[in-house]
């Protein structure tokens, strides 16, 4: 049995790895926790991890194999199903244990995985300590999570394979909400509550190996996890839409005070309706650097960059494509705030985006 410890600030979950020693022989083997397959297959002398949620106190794995018999590679160990499983709390808490079954297809094993008190570390699963750098573009954590507009449409990265992105979301009002992922990556996505309470999780629902979530959710804050299936490495786009969003041109707040947040890079939709619509957006820097913000579409914008305390660094009106503004400034670490509105009164759809120089 296994007793591991997960801080109180992160997620009740545990990383569930397999592999195979000694040589690649074919082994296939179904592993579960609270009844609940977590991974099904053949096994290779590489680790195969999937994240999944635990409680605290006692969670039973079972090991089922699958077949028994090695028919491949010159192995040490022909006519049985051996290999490896490790288990990793967040936290950095593991244990890894082996198994070598003669009995063929069908023998089982059980074994229970202990969630003891909470501690006060922090929070860390695997070798992915989120935050900065490649596969570390986004939080890994509810706690570090990177805040997104609803709706937006936002770029990620999962590399190391066992990299995981968290985002939060504020839903204004109950509505239907849609999160999903577009790319080549195999990507599984889970909705957690303001608590970290698991929702749901969806692995191919979306376009391909996509996932797509669709839930009518009430008025507060959620959080979407994305990673990839077995440990594979990519890029990703997360699209968020829909919800208590309120109708009309009031889809983002006329105010800094209520200025929808948004991730650097990302795309956010708006709309200017009725003509004297102004939409605010906020967005952190965490380096000095160069950043753009443009408008895309057929609504003529003008767009305002102010600091944190809402002085005017710098307007624009056609800057950009056709009658879209568009800013690029030199930015130090700090908050700011982009307006959108548009020229006499106009009304319309636009995107805004922000990037780096």
């Amino acid at each position: 049995d296994i007793d591991l410890g997960i801080p109180a600030q992160c997620d009740l979950e545990v990383e569930v790895c397999v592999r195979d020693y000694s040589c690649e022989d074919g082994d296939e083997v179904r592993v579960s926790v609270n009844n609940s397959t977590v991974f099904e297959g053949e096994i290779f002398n590489r680790w195969q991890c999937r994240s999944v949620a635990v409680n605290e106190g006692t969670n039973s794995v079972s090991f089922l194999a699958l077949n028994g018999t090695g028919f491949k590679g010159p192995c040490q160990h022909p006519d049985v199903n051996t290999g490896e499983l490790r288990i990793t709390a967040r936290g950095g808490a593991a244990d890894t244990q082996r198994w070598r079954h003669r009995g063929g297809a069908g023998s089982a094993a059980n074994l229970e995985i202990t969630i003891g008190p909470r501690s006060n570390a922090s929070c860390t699963l695997g070798t992915d300590a989120g935050g900065g750098g490649a596969g570390r573009d986004h939080g890994n954590s509810r706690a570090t999570a990177t805040r997104i507009a609803l709706p937006s449409t936002t770029t990620g990265t999962i590399d190391p394979g066992n990299d995981t992105d968290y985002f939060r979301f504020e839903v204004a009002g109950r509505g239907a909400v849609v999160m999903e992922s577009s790319g080549d990556l195999d990507t599984l996505g889970t909705l957690f509550d303001a608590r970290g309470n698991r929702i749901v999780q969806d692995d191919d629902g979306g376009e391909g190996l996509n996932f797509r979530i669709e839930r009518t959710l009430g008025a507060g804050t959620y959080y979407v996890r994305v990673h990839s299936y077995q440990t594979a490495t990519g890029r990703y786009t997360l699209h968020l839409r829909g919800g208590g969003s309120g109708g009309g041109g009031d889809d983002h707040g006329n105010s800094r005070a209520t200025a929808t947040r948004i991730a650097l890079p990302s795309s956010t939709t708006g709309t200017i309706d009725p003509g004297n619509d102004t939409d605010y957006f906020r967005f952190d820097v965490p380096a000095r650097g160069a950043v753009v913000m443009e408008s895309s579409g057929g609504l003529d914008t003008l767009g305002t960059l102010f600091d944190a305390r809402g002085n005017r660094i710098v307007q624009d009106d056609d800057g950009g494509e056709g009658l879209n503004f568009r800013i690029e400034r030199t930015l130090g670490a700090g908050t700011y705030y982009v307006r959108v509105h548009s020229y006499q009164t106009a009304t319309g759809r636009y995107t805004l985006h922000l990037r780096r120089g």
